[in-house]
């Protein structure tokens, strides 16, 4: 991954002018507490990447273990490059093949090059770093030897036509993650296996914007499928404000009260019958990658019931938010045998088919 697996996760390194609340949000009052840690209650970025990963995929690197790994030229490589005619030509040459491996962008006219790496293929072929200065200014040069290097790698530009596979590449590996890095890299290794040479990054980062949204799509549209229109019309019916009590029914599923008191107790049993008559399978959750399931149900118990109608035009995606919630609901509270009032489970073992027989 290069590297990748080191970094925070995306969610944690999204722009400064995202705003968040400081302390970690519950449900209610008093409270069920986080479904995760605070950190990972916050939204992901809208950039695919922060700047030190893209320094680390897509620029060129300084320290003497990477220039090794990177740049050593193999013994084919010195044989075909040293039978350019010139010392120019062979540094030339050289330094565009290692650019081509990484960071995969091949030559780049105007960019620069950092002396480190000319003085790195330099002397591996025994050639003053001097003559490189002549190689730069001769543009036909350098653009002979880069489809000649093309050739013989087996390797073509991207194209338009290519979007659809870095997208594809990008939705598989989001499957299971939102990391902007692993994303990122899924692109660049679906691309080397076909033999393409890297666009520009900022094409790769908004491909891998365009397979995240994808595959949050395509989840939602998995779990959502299995709904029956009554379900949905009651899932629908969790956001409409009650004139008794001046709040939504999803309101009051997230205002659990926690201490152990008998009102408490019948407040839970209560919520676990109103979930429990939406009638929602809790198998369907496997129908998506646990990662992604526990991601829609951070922000399904977090997003406002307002923010929730706004999503009209992607009723799918509100209606999936919605369905993760209730199914953590079922999860937390029946299925695990867990309850916010831990001293009342101690005491009573409760299972999941007892308290629903105690909800009935």
């Amino acid at each position: 991954m290069d590297g990748c697996g080191c970094f925070a996760k995306d969610l944690e390194n999204r722009p400064s002018n995202m705003s968040h609340k400081s302390a970690a949000p519950t449900i209610g009052n008093g409270v069920i507490g986080t479904i995760l840690p605070q950190e990972e209650n916050r939204v992901g970025p809208r950039d695919l990447l922060t700047d030190h990963e893209r320094t680390l995929l897509f620029e060129i690197p300084a320290d003497d273990h990477e220039l090794i790994r990177h740049y050593t030229l193999s013994r084919a490589d010195q044989e075909f490059v040293l039978a350019k005619r010139g010392d120019r030509n062979k540094l030339g040459v050289a330094l565009q093949l290692g650019l081509l491996r990484h960071p995969g962008f091949g030559w780049r006219p105007g960019a620069p090059i950092p002396e480190t790496l000319i003085r790195f293929i330099a002397l591996q072929l025994g050639i003053p770093t001097s003559v490189f200065k002549d190689y730069g200014h001769r543009s036909q040069t350098q653009t002979d030897h880069a489809r000649e290097l093309a050739t013989w790698l087996g390797l073509r530009h991207s194209t338009h036509g290519d979007i659809p596979l870095m997208r594809e590449a990008a939705a598989d590996a989001v499957w299971s993650t939102d990391q902007g890095c692993v994303i990122a890299r899924a692109i660049i290794d679906r691309l080397r296996d076909s033999g393409i040479i890297l666009p520009d990054p900022s094409v790769i980062e908004r491909a891998g914007i365009s397979g995240r949204a994808k595959a949050r799509r395509l989840a939602a549209e998995t779990l959502t499928a299995t709904l029956t229109a009554d379900q949905i019309k009651m899932i629908d019916a969790l956001l409409v404000v009650d004139p008794a009590t001046k709040r939504t029914s999803l309101a009051w599923l997230r205002d659990v009260r926690t201490s152990p008191t008998a009102n408490n107790m019948l407040g839970v049993i209560e919520r676990l019958r109103h979930v429990r008559s939406i009638g929602i399978d809790p198998a369907i959750a496997a129908k998506i990658h646990e990662w992604r399931f526990q991601q829609l149900v951070r922000e399904g118990s977090l997003t406002p019931a307002f923010l929730l109608e706004w999503t009209c035009p992607r009723l799918v995606e509100s209606h999936c938010l919605l369905l993760c919630f209730m199914l953590e609901l079922y999860g937390a509270f029946v299925a695990k045998g867990r309850m916010p009032a831990d001293g009342i489970i101690k005491a009573v073992d409760i299972s999941g088919d007892r308290m629903f027989s105690l909800a009935a």
